[in-house]
C-alpha cells in the first residue's frame, strides 16, 4: 500500500510542474520532467490547466527513429517531497477523472482521427476511464522494459478492462515505440492489424497515452473499445 513508509526518491520545489498519470487513494502517481516516477500526497499538488506543457527532457542521446509497433493480440505542485512507487501498486481501479490531457497525447488522438475522417468513419471518442488504463500501461512498459500486450503487473488488455470496471463489446490495443507521434502514428497506419484496429468501426471509445522511454524515445498506448 502506499503511505509514507517509503523512502524519498526526489524532492519537488513550489510551482514546479508534473505529470499526473492517476490517483490511488489520497495519492498521486507522478512524472517529473527529469522522468522520476513516484507518488506524492494528493494535499501537495493542485492543477493547473492554463500550462503548455514543453518537450521533456530525453534520457538518452541515441534514440532509435524506426518504429516498433505490437498489435492486440498537468499540475503545479506545493510540495518538496515525493515518494517511490512499485508498478504492484497500482492495480487498484483508478478512480479520479483525469485532471487533462497533454499536448502529445492530443496530437495522438487527433492523428488518429485525421485516418478515420480520411475514411469516412466516426471519430473515435476519449473514454476517461479507458484513458487512465493506457496512461498505466504505458507507464507500466518503460517502468518493467518490455515491450508486449501482456503486462508482467497486471495481465492481458481484458483482465485490466475488466479489473478496472470498463464495460466493452469488444476490445484492442496498439503500442508503438518511436522518437515521435507522427512517426509512430504512419508506422501503425502501415501496418494491416494496426491499421485495422484505427479504422475498425465496432470501436467507438478510445484510450491513449503517451510517455517518454529511454529506448524508443516514446511509448505510444492506444485502447479501443466497443460499446
Amino acid at each position: 500500500m502506499l503511505g509514507i513508509n517509503f523512502s524519498a526518491i526526489g524532492l519537488l520545489e513550489k510551482g514546479e510542474y508534473v505529470r499526473v498519470f492517476a490517483k490511488l487513494g489520497n495519492w498521486y502517481v507522478i512524472q517529473t520532467e527529469n522522468n522520476i516516477v513516484g507518488t506524492v500526497y494528493c494535499d501537495y499538488l493542485e492543477p493547473y490547466t492554463d500550462y503548455t506543457e514543453s518537450p521533456w527532457q530525453d534520457t538518452t542521446s541515441n534514440l532509435q527513429t524506426n518504429s516498433s509497433i505490437e498489435n492486440e493480440e498537468t499540475v503545479s505542485t506545493n510540495s518538496n517531497l515525493t515518494e517511490e512507487s512499485s508498478s504492484s501498486e497500482y492495480t487498484s481501479a483508478l478512480d479520479t477523472p483525469l485532471i487533462s490531457y497533454t499536448a502529445e497525447e492530443q496530437e495522438f488522438i487527433n492523428l488518429i482521427n485525421n485516418e478515420r475522417e480520411k475514411n469516412n468513419l466516426p471519430l473515435l471518442e476519449i473514454d476517461e476511464d479507458l484513458q487512465n488504463v493506457a496512461r498505466l500501461k504505458a507507464e507500466d512498459l518503460v517502468k518493467n522494459n518490455y515491450f508486449s500486450h501482456t503486462s508482467p503487473t497486471f495481465g492481458t488488455l481484458y483482465e485490466m478492462l475488466d479489473d478496472n470496471g470498463i464495460k466493452y463489446k469488444t476490445a484492442s490495443e496498439n503500442i508503438a515505440g518511436n522518437s515521435s507521434i507522427s512517426g509512430a502514428v504512419t508506422a501503425l497506419m502501415n501496418s494491416e492489424a494496426h491499421k485495422k484496429n484505427i479504422l475498425s468501426n465496432e470501436f467507438n471509445y478510445t484510450g491513449i497515452s503517451v510517455v517518454n522511454s529511454p529506448t524508443y524515445g516514446k511509448i505510444l498506448v492506444q485502447l479501443f473499445i466497443g460499446k
